[in-house]
């Protein structure tokens, strides 16, 4: 249960109502029905009017009618082609997947189960914090670093999912970055060429 006393936007529009510059500075959206901790933190933040620290290019510069159709209007649920039209860098091959190993919210075209949509708190406009928001999903990998935690890969332990994984699509198992052998020994080289040189 909720410890706030009503609704996000009935307490924030308490103090913050009466300003005569709201309505232009979210231009024109229904600020009453608007759910205003998505954008600004409640009690303290790091920028200007309480926002978030990352920010959504379009977002920033108040480009709304990049991602909406009028100001208003909210998106519906296939996120992947409207953020293909400037992340093109994300784009499956052409005639799909193909051999690709697809992550399964970049499959489904639902950009906003790892991103948030205006502005974030975590880099890349990613929910949480990597760590975290990998974890959120594979929990058997969260509940074997709980179980393990002195052989947990550092990387793992440290939120740093993605030098390991593509968070969206590849050609190599596990949405590995690069083949196994390949990846690992881009930080293990004394895996390969052990110290003072010769066999191990």
């Amino acid at each position: 249960e909720s410890p706030l006393a009503g609704d996000v936007a009935t307490i924030c529009l308490r103090c913050h109502g009466a300003n005569p510059r709201l309505p232009a500075a979210h231009r024109g959206i229904a600020i009453e029905r608007s759910r205003c901790t998505t954008c600004h933190l409640p009690h303290q933040a790091q920028r200007q009017n309480l926002l978030r620290a990352e920010e959504h290019t379009p977002f920033g510069a108040r480009a709304c009618g990049s991602c909406h159709v009028d100001r208003a209007a909210l998106l519906g649920p296939a996120f992947r082609p409207l953020c293909l039209g400037c992340h093109q860098n994300k784009a499956l091959p052409e005639g799909g997947a193909g051999a690709l190993i697809v992550h399964p919210p970049f499959r489904d075209e639902d950009c906003s189960r790892c991103h948030r949509s205006h502005n974030a708190d975590a880099a890349n406009l990613l929910r949480e914090p990597q760590g975290q928001l990998c974890l959120g999903c594979h929990r058997k990998m969260r509940k074997t670093m709980v179980l393990t935690p002195v052989s947990a890969h550092p990387a793992v332990v440290e939120g740093r999912c993605g030098e390991c994984h593509d968070p969206h699509a590849t050609a190599n198992d596990a949405l590995l970055r690069k083949p196994q052998a390949e990846l690992c020994v881009g930080c293990h080289a004394a895996l390969v060429h052990p110290p003072g040189g010769g066999d191990w």
